[in-house]
């Protein structure tokens, strides 16, 4: 079934979230890992329950809202790669969440860091890898 939403045809499915059982599943579209909850649903694309798109990215896609938030980091980034606590050379783009500690690029945050960088108003400085989904560290 089709519905008109903001001037944009949408598909509208008869999706449900999908239980995985306390598993752990990885979003196909900003690749965040985790375990669905009550908060934090995902939504199954088929018959695999492990692959699909967590609730943020499939309400962007339905709805067409910017809804980027931090992504979570991989396991210890913070201290080899981000850097925090060394001043100026801690990654500008380290932000914390509910979940810890997050990356801001590619996020709805991403364009204030950089005008405070810009202004020199921010502490930290570092621009210390790629972003999600890759976080590639910078040479």
């Amino acid at each position: 079934m089709n519905r008109i939403h903001h001037n944009k045809e949408i598909l509208v499915t008869d999706q449900n979230p999908t239980s995985t059982s306390g598993e752990e599943v990885t979003c196909r579209v900003c690749h965040a890992t985790y375990v669905p909850d009550f908060i934090n649903d995902f939504y199954a694309d088929g018959a695999d329950p492990k692959v699909g798109r967590c609730e943020r990215c499939m309400m962007s896609e339905a709805f067409g809202v910017n809804t980027k938030s931090p992504h979570a980091l991989p396991k210890d980034y913070e201290n080899s790669v981000c850097k925090i606590g060394k001043g100026a050379a801690t990654c500008a783009f380290l932000t914390m969440g509910a979940g810890g500690f997050q990356c801001g690029k590619d996020s709805t945050v991403e364009k204030a860091i950089r005008e405070r960088l810009a202004e020199g108003t921010m502490r930290s400085k570092g621009d210390n890898c790629s972003g999600a989904p890759n976080f590639t560290p910078s040479t």
